[in-house]
């Protein structure tokens, strides 16, 4: 949330130091963000009167007459809004024109995430591009989103990490790159790695075999028309992070050698139940 409170804040400051006049920040997002802003609002700085909210909610609580405390009351599934929406509809015509901002698309999809979560399709001059968000593997995102032009996904996990993926509810490197083939998606840039990869994640063979795949960067910028330039970065990325690519294989080695253990171990144990089991 910090970041997006200084995006709010920074944004203003930059408009109004340049003499410009001030225009609210349109903000696509849900109740998840919306109450933390308000009390962050009520409590430091006002950011609610810097931001015109388009809220993509999907679950209304249940009236307040139902019993327990506000957080713990059931919340009901919304028969009007379905798992995708178009929020074109739903932008302030005072703020957005379709034309002026060469936006032809904008629809939320929900994905498996936390609650409500969404990932995002963008039709921008006529290329759809598709972000994924924070997302395990999304079937409805491959299904909205085929054919899009490029598709950011997260890829937060390396291989072999996919019950980690599964139970905080991200995504392997391998899994994003399986949804943009399911999409066919043109172009795919990976991003949002872990912090236990501080400069580079894991850079498997198959990214190159692939030939539409990128890795991003901080500060990566890039045109739609230098987008192929991205998956020939990969071989560069390996030799100016040698040390940290060999860090991270030394670290899946020991894990691996260590799951070995543990399964020889565990098919010992059962060895040995079994033949106790016969002996008696």
């Amino acid at each position: 949330m910090n970041g997006l409170y200084t995006i709010i804040e920074r944004r203003k400051e930059a408009i109004e130091g340049a003499g410009g006049q001030y225009s609210p920040l349109v903000l696509v997002c849900n109740r998840n963000v919306l109450k933390p802003l308000k009390t962050y609002s009520m409590c430091f700085t006002d950011l609610e009167s810097l931001v015109e909210i388009v809220d993509i909610s999907r679950h209304p609580i249940t009236p307040p007459a139902s019993p327990g405390p506000p957080t713990k009351r059931r919340r009901l599934p919304s028969p009007v809004l379905s798992a995708c929406r178009n929020i074109v509809e739903q932008m302030p015509r005072s703020l957005f024109d379709e034309n002026s901002w060469n936006i032809q698309e904008i629809k939320a999809v929900q994905v498996h995430h936390t609650r409500m979560a969404n990932g995002f399709i963008f039709c921008v001059s006529g290329k759809r591009v598709v972000f994924s968000g924070d997302t395990k593997p999304c079937d409805l995102l491959v299904e909205e989103g085929q054919n899009a032009d490029l598709l950011i996904h997260e890829a937060t996990f390396e291989d072999g990490h996919e019950a980690d993926a599964l139970r905080k509810k991200h995504s392997t490197m391998g899994q994003a790159v399986e949804i943009g083939r399911k999409m066919k998606a043109r172009n795919v840039i990976l991003t949002h790695f872990s912090a236990r990869y501080p400069k580079v994640p894991e850079l498997p063979p198959y990214l190159e075999k692939c030939g539409n795949v990128g890795v991003a960067m901080d500060n990566l910028s890039v045109r739609f028309d230098q987008l192929a330039l991205l998956p020939k970065l990969i071989p560069i990325f390996r030799e100016v992070y040698q040390e940290e690519l060999f860090e991270i294989e030394l670290r899946k080695e020991s894990r691996n050698f260590k799951q070995k253990e543990e399964r020889e171990s565990k098919q010992k144990s059962e060895l040995k139940a079994r033949e106790n089991a016969v002996a008696n």
